[in-house]
């Protein structure tokens, strides 16, 4: 078996499917990120115009490096299949592994290549720095994250969970890129480097068993999840897999209200979102970053678009959960016509778009306390988005 070519082909099958999906969303992708990162670069000129403190600066910006750092998400390509069919052939497989950890840090090391791109400008209002500087610190940093793809490849030679490796890399990680901000001297900045040196050293000779294939299909499973996941912002995509989680308060807690409602579908759909990680969790997570969003945007009129199109786009999300149960046959038994499925469908995006319309109009009201402004933001997300849900609920198809 050549380890090389089997990882050729699948690394070729992997860029023929992103470049197939990414070609389906380009214009809406091209504008999204034009979007963001022009709000981005508008926010960022403005806190160079008055930039924090040099510690304060400086811990930011070593925060942000290593987190970068620490996180390391490997790309092997493996299948379920290999468990069995390659499990057997894991000793001739060093080259197929010795290209995955290239490949992964390659890829990571840009996204570190862009954050110390982006910090350059921050760095230079709060200090002086030169071109020699700035190249050194890349090749010093690069060092270091391959460092850390390396010693998160060893992790999976083990059975124990690595919670506490990770963190003893992010405070290894921590340390070095402050001294390394601060310009402190040779001998301070060696001290991080030499423990990961000894680190790097132990874990080459320490007893290892044999890789851990389970983890390794997970984190691939997790890695196409997330990928899916935001390809399925712009369009539908059936590759993505649903994690369920029980969360047995919470569907005690929605149970005899729905009940009450005397509408099957609404239950069973609310609870699928309760339940489900790829719901739910985005759902919050919406939530959390339009509001840090709205805070920081200034005057009315820009905290008052930003709150429309933010509640229609978290709602906009919402719309996969109308095909999670695509595959489930027995929701067909239910003696109900397919239009009171699509009112329960409609009633829980309400439901939804109340709650978040209320979350961002009390943050209007924590940042600009006008009751005029808080009413025309409150009843605007009430009877806008609602107008334009029904639109889309309607245009939805069963099969």
């Amino acid at each position: 078996m050549d380890g090389h070519q089997l990882w050729l082909e699948r690394f070729h099958r992997h860029i023929q499917r992103n470049a197939k999906y990414l070609s389906l969303i380009g214009g809406s992708l091209f504008y999204a990120f034009l979007c963001v990162f022009g709000m981005g670069g508008y926010y960022y000129a403005k806190l160079l115009q008055a930039p924090p403190s040099k510690e304060t600066s400086i811990l930011c910006l070593s925060l942000l490096l290593s987190f970068i750092l620490t996180r390391v998400r490997l790309r092997t390509f493996v299948k379920d299949a290999d468990l069995v069919f390659l499990l057997a052939a894991e000793h001739r497989l060093a080259p197929y592994f010795r290209n995955s950890l290239l490949y992964s840090f390659f890829i990571q090391w840009l996204s570190l290549c862009i954050a110390v791109l982006l910090a350059v400008p921050l760095y230079k209002k709060i200090g002086t720095t030169d071109l020699f500087f700035f190249w050194n610190a890349l090749f010093l940093l690069s060092v270091v994250k391959g460092w850390n793809v390396f010693i998160h490849w060893l992790w999976y030679h083990h059975t124990e969970k690595g919670g506490i490796r990770y963190m003893i890399r992010f405070v290894l990680n921590m340390a070095f890129s402050y001294f390394l901000l601060q310009r402190a001297s040779f001998y301070l900045l060696i001290v991080p480097l030499l423990v990961m040196l000894l680190i790097w050293i132990y874990s080459r000779h320490t007893k290892q068993s044999l890789i851990h294939w389970e983890r390794l299909i997970q984190q691939e499973h997790e890695q196409d999840f997330i990928f899916y996941r935001f390809l399925n912002l712009f369009t539908d995509i059936p590759q993505v897999i649903r994690k369920v989680k029980p969360r047995m308060l919470l569907a005690a807690l929605i149970k005899k209200p729905i009940e009450q409602t005397k509408m099957p579908f609404l239950y069973v759909y609310t609870l699928a979102f309760i339940r489900g990680n790829d719901y739910l969790g985005l759902y919050v997570r919406f939530l959390l970053i339009t509001s840090i969003v709205l805070t920081y945007i200034q005057g009315f009129p820009g905290k008052y678009a930003a709150a429309l199109v933010f509640l229609y786009l978290s709602s906009l999300q919402m719309l996969a959960l109308w095909k999670h149960f695509y595959t489930h046959a027995i929701l067909e038994l239910y003696p109900l016509t397919r239009d009171s499925r699509r009112q329960s469908f409609f009633s829980f995006l309400l439901v939804l778009t109340l709650f978040s319309n209320t979350i961002f109009s009390s943050v209007i009201a924590a940042t600009i306390p006008k009751p005029s402004y808080i009413l025309l933001s409150f009843c605007s997300g009430i009877l806008l988005t609602p107008l334009l849900l029904y639109r889309r609920v309607k245009k939805l198809q069963y099969t």
